[in-house]
């Protein structure tokens, strides 16, 4: 998840579907030094884009091969 800091500058959070929402934030908000307002919002977009977003990855992922197997063929294939 991509999270637009202001002009030009952006912080990047990795979302699983076992993560916490606040605990996310909090880390984010602590290594960008943001207040809590703006922590507590962050938790929210979060909490909304786990719900409406993660899953439907993890969905897409399970069809699909996992990076570690396509990463495996391709060196078992490199001469």
């Amino acid at each position: 998840m991509d999270v637009n800091l202001g002009p030009g500058k952006t912080g990047r959070i990795g979302l699983h579907e076992d993560d916490d929402p606040r605990q996310l934030a909090r880390s984010f908000a602590r290594t960008y030094q943001l207040d809590a307002m703006m922590r507590e919002r962050l938790q929210q977009l979060i909490e909304r884009y786990m719900d409406e977003v993660v899953p439907g990855l993890a969905a897409q992922c399970n069809a699909a091969p996992s990076t570690s197997d396509i990463s495996s063929e391709a060196v078992a294939e490199a001469p």
